[in-house]
């Protein structure tokens, strides 16, 4: 795994979501587009799709996917090693993204913050 999967797992780990570690999706074009991860119950109907900067998703697949109801998230893919791991600012931005999926599953967390 990159270190941004890692992160971004462990994070899903200590909160209770769902992920999938480099989660693909083939364009209209025939391109494969892989992401670092997709969270599945956060963001759009589709979930959220986390790209490194370093991925260079085009403007046109980035169109495509919001067509297809992706939410999408670009984050750094340079994690450093000595970069303190900081849930509560994690737990922000998957609230601003928004959960998505069964009601029931909603982590007792983010209804605590909405």
């Amino acid at each position: 795994m990159s270190p941004l999967q890692e992160y971004l797992h462990r994070a899903a780990a200590e909160l209770g979501l769902r992920i999938e570690i480099g989660h693909a999706v083939t364009l209209s074009d025939g391109r494969n587009l892989v992401s670092q991860v997709r969270f599945p119950d956060l963001g759009n109907s589709s979930g959220t799709l986390v790209f490194a900067v370093e991925d260079l998703v085009d403007r046109s697949a980035r169109e495509e996917l919001k067509k297809r109801d992706y939410a999408i998230s670009t984050m750094s893919g340079a994690i450093p090693k000595t970069m303190v791991f900081d849930i509560e600012s994690l737990k922000e931005t998957f609230s601003d993204w928004g959960w998505v999926g069964d009601s029931s599953r909603t982590p007792n967390w983010m209804k605590e913050n909405p």
